[in-house]
């Protein structure tokens, strides 16, 4: 799934629409152009998967720059571990 901009937009509104009727059949296409058809629970899962991992995204990289802000020599910047900790 992805989660750039546009996507979250529409997840969202898929979601918003998942809750509001359960009982809903929804069409969905993917990142390979294949249409898919999804339960309101499985729209609900997913946009819950997609909201945790850009969560986890936004937090490593508040984490990654309190940790270059914290060092005082370029050394020690390029010594932190931008690459660890990635969901």
């Amino acid at each position: 799934m992805a989660t750039d901009d546009r996507s979250k937009t529409l997840l969202n509104g898929k979601y918003r629409t998942a809750e509001k009727y359960p009982d809903r059949l929804h069409r969905w296409k993917g990142a390979d152009g294949a249409e898919v058809t999804l339960t309101s629970a499985e729209v609900i899962g997913i946009g819950d998967a997609v909201s945790d991992h850009v969560h986890a995204c936004f937090e490593r990289g508040l984490d990654l720059i309190a940790a270059i802000e914290a060092v005082e020599t370029a050394s020690k910047v390029l010594a932190v571990d931008i690459t660890f900790g990635w969901s």
